[in-house]
């Protein structure tokens, strides 16, 4: 369309390899534009977008149409790279079944190709949040049973910390 914007076409499969994979599993496709507005940046929206969800719990999870908004930064300075990607999914339906992720990537460089990383990640989903509740929840004592008015929906977070190798 131009040289800052451009039709596109996005998918994106996210899902656990270890523990429960595709327990639960989660396949994007959407159509809309891509933004690049600076060399190092690309933004994606995309207004059409199906949120698939897989999983053995059909009563949490639930696929719905939404909008996706993704934002890429990449920048390499010296022997540090730096990256950070946000992941939005915003549901039409409701926003129980919204979710969003920030990961961000930090490397340096020690060795010609070999170097040393960290990853620190953000996430938030309320359907998650709901499965861990309603799996850690025991009837007895007379608590509420956890739906998606009362759950706690607590920030994720994760981190990584180990070598990398630059291919």
């Amino acid at each position: 369309m131009s040289d800052k914007w451009a039709a596109s076409g996005f998918m994106e499969y996210r899902t656990t390899l270890l523990d429960n994979f595709n327990d639960p599993g989660y396949l994007d496709v959407g159509f809309g534009v891509t933004w690049t507005p600076v060399p190092d940046l690309f933004v994606v929206i995309h207004p059409l977008n199906y949120n698939f969800v897989f999983s053995d719990n059909d009563i949490i999870f639930e696929s719905s149409l939404g909008a996706k908004i993704v934002a890429d930064y990449t920048k390499q300075i010296g022997a540090i790279n730096f990256k950070t990607n946000l992941s939005v999914f915003q549901s039409y339906e409701s926003s129980d079944l919204s979710n969003w992720t920030w990961t961000n990537s930090f490397s340096y460089t020690l060795w010609e190709m070999i170097g040393v990383g960290f990853d620190f990640g953000l996430r938030s989903n309320k359907q998650e949040a709901l499965n861990y509740a309603l799996g850690q929840f025991e009837p007895i004592g007379g608590g509420d049973t956890p739906d998606f008015n009362n759950v706690d929906n607590d920030l994720q977070t994760y981190y990584t910390l180990g070598l990398s190798y630059n291919f």
